[in-house]
């Protein structure tokens, strides 16, 4: 284990390239962290800091109206990395996983567990919804089994989770370290191969990050958005034949609200008179084009 230990780098002393283990904790992610050294190391590995509990993802019962918007875009964020790093990842997981935390043993290359680990989305039991994780979800386990899943809202343990596809790997505790290091003993010679394998052979998909997390908005607005009145969400200027729409929904991220599909509906008249190009953009960092 000692040897184990000594192998790796910890944000924030990562330099470029090599090996880096990044500890998760319960109710807390390092995005930030996490993103960095999914561009610049070679390989990450994910470890929790509980002995209990890999992560239970975002505080999504904080009262905080700010709170599920601003996780939402650092999910977001965390899936773009994910999907364009070069890096391997390898997720071990000896505890409980659920929500937003399934995030991890969804998109990295290789999940190894042990049998204290199980795994759900209970979202659907807090009346919420698994959106960017579902994504991720999907290529790994498929539409159907993914869609039970969030439905269900159930756990599963390892066993289920390997034969899922979830997990790629069973080890016994005290094998957990040994395993890891022979993996990497094998792979740190060849970072260039591992990093061509992911960048150019084969690269992930698309995980939609950030339509689902327009899917995000439109559930957290299902009951609000009727009741704010007035509020901007649509900017509209025409000049010679070129009208812009600058989407301006700053409350919920430029989702299809009642408020902007009213916006748009009332500014057709006006475009079919007098514009033959419409530019549809946004004022946001996130742009959203699900019309």
């Amino acid at each position: 284990a000692a040897r184990y230990q000594k192998r790796y780098l910890t944000f924030p002393d990562l330099q470029k390239g090599g090996t880096v283990e990044i500890r998760i904790s319960p109710t807390g992610i390092d995005f930030r962290g996490i993103v960095q050294a999914l561009k610049s190391a070679d390989f990450v590995v994910l470890r929790q800091e509980d002995p209990t509990i890999f992560n239970h993802g975002a505080p999504i019962d904080s009262s905080d109206p700010l709170a599920v918007p601003t996780f939402m875009n650092y999910y977001v964020d965390l899936s773009d990395a994910f999907a364009k790093a070069t890096a391997t990842v390898i997720a071990v997981i000896e505890g409980d996983v659920r929500g937003g935390g399934m995030i991890f043993p969804a998109m990295a290359d290789l999940t190894v567990a042990t049998q204290h680990a199980t795994f759900g989305l209970p979202e659907i039991h807090r009346d919420m919804v698994p959106t960017v994780v579902s994504r991720a979800l999907v290529e790994r386990l498929g539409q159907a089994t993914t869609r039970r899943l969030a439905l269900t809202g159930e756990s599963i343990d390892a066993d289920k989770a390997l034969q899922l596809g979830l997990v790629d790997t069973i080890v016994d505790p005290g094998d957990v370290d040994r395993h890891i290091e022979s993996m990497l003993r094998r792979w740190e010679p060849r970072s260039s191969a591992t990093r061509f394998i992911k960048s150019q052979l084969l690269p992930r998909e698309s995980t939609s990050a950030h339509a689902m997390g327009t899917v995000m908005g439109t559930w957290m607005s299902r009951d609000k958005q009727v009741k704010v009145d007035g509020r901007r969400v649509l900017d509209v200027s025409i000049n010679d034949g070129v009208a812009v729409l600058t989407m301006c929904d700053d409350t919920y991220q430029n989702t299809m609200t009642v408020e902007m599909t009213k916006a748009i509906r009332n500014a057709i008249s006006r475009l079919q008179r007098e514009a033959r190009v419409i530019v549809l953009c946004s004022s946001l960092s996130n742009f959203h084009v699900g019309l």
